[in-house]
């Protein structure tokens, strides 16, 4: 796992154009209960500098986890500039979540989103209707996933 880990840092840092980026996975302690998942989650976004959220993290699916990776790998938060190669971030998107795999799967951002697609363009925007920052960055977002065994985040950070 630590070397498909690696790779996909690589890839991650190489074709996102903007901001910065935070990409880990780690082992959990399997001496922590995983009861009170929230209080994993603010453990593990603590441990790079980042506020926690307590009970402002909001639970997501796969699918809302896939889409929010193909943003924010895709396009910059202040501007909502595109990368020309969104087909690459999507294929990345899902081996990031391919990592998770292990028992019952759990995913967290920081916010409520609008999507809107134009079909004709290929274009993908998205609208941040609210979010709770855990940087200090204009915009941050991201995903925290987590499994029976190992914990990861994804997180980007951007200025107007």
């Amino acid at each position: 796992m630590i070397n498909k880990v690696t790779e996909l840092k690589t890839r991650v840092f190489y074709h996102r154009n903007w901001g910065e980026v935070t990409f880990e996975v780690k082992k959990l302690d399997n001496t922590k209960s995983k009861e009170d998942l929230i209080q994993v989650v603010d453990e593990f976004v603590k441990s790079f500098g980042f506020y926690t959220l307590c009970d402002k993290w909001i639970k997501i699916n796969r699918d809302e986890a896939e889409f929010i990776l193909k943003i924010i790998l895709s396009s910059d938060l202040a501007y909502g500039n595109i990368s020309e190669k969104f087909s690459i971030k999507n294929e990345l998107s899902i081996e990031i979540l391919d990592l998770f795999t292990s028992g019952e799967i759990h995913y967290f951002t920081n916010g409520t989103y609008l999507f809107q697609q134009e079909k004709k363009k290929n274009d993908i925007g998205v609208i941040f209707s609210s979010w709770t920052p855990i940087t200090e960055a204009t915009f941050d977002t991201g995903i925290v996933c987590l499994d029976q065994d190992k914990i990861g985040i994804i997180w980007v950070q951007d200025e107007d």
